[in-house]
């Protein structure tokens, strides 16, 4: 809906190959590293906080893998809490409206970092799982970044 609204607000003309540049921009560099991220998840087992028998753990290794699982748990997505898709999608999404909309960059990276930690409080994932996808959002938007010399960036 953030696109939807940002693409509409931008009055994108869709038969302009220029117009149609931006909004891939804009659609890509917020969702690449998410993409990345959930390649990731499918073969990096770590254990979410709320599923985990924390207090059995000797290092922060140990959550990587099922040897932390509470027996209780049969979720396959109780072993995808690394890195943090929805950091990352918050992270990608924030650093490409900070270049179609720069005015609105503070607000858009406090939103950011609030979801992410939202993640945390939620018991949903660890701040390293946050720290990565969000780092990974970021690389995947600078991927699309818009070059210099482009002359719409969002007065």
């Amino acid at each position: 809906m953030i696109l939807i609204a940002a693409l509409a607000i931008k009055q994108i003309n869709w038969r302009k190959k220029r117009d149609r540049l931006i909004a891939c921009q804009l659609i890509a560099g917020s969702y690449l590293g998410a993409l990345i991220v959930d390649l990731l998840k499918l073969t990096i087992n770590r254990v979410r906080p709320h599923s985990a028998l924390l207090n059995l753990r000797t290092s922060f290794l140990d959550t990587f893998g099922q040897e932390l699982l509470k027996p209780d748990s049969v979720s396959r997505s109780v072993l995808m809490s690394f890195p943090s898709g929805h950091a990352a999608v918050a992270a990608g999404l924030a650093v490409s409206l900070c270049w179609f909309y720069p005015r609105g960059r503070s607000v858009f990276i406090v939103l950011a970092i609030l979801a992410s930690f939202q993640r945390i409080n939620s018991l949903s994932h660890f701040l390293s799982d946050i720290c990565i996808g969000a780092a990974i959002g970021i690389a995947g938007a600078l991927v699309f970044a818009p070059t210099p010399n482009h002359a719409d960036r969002g007065q």
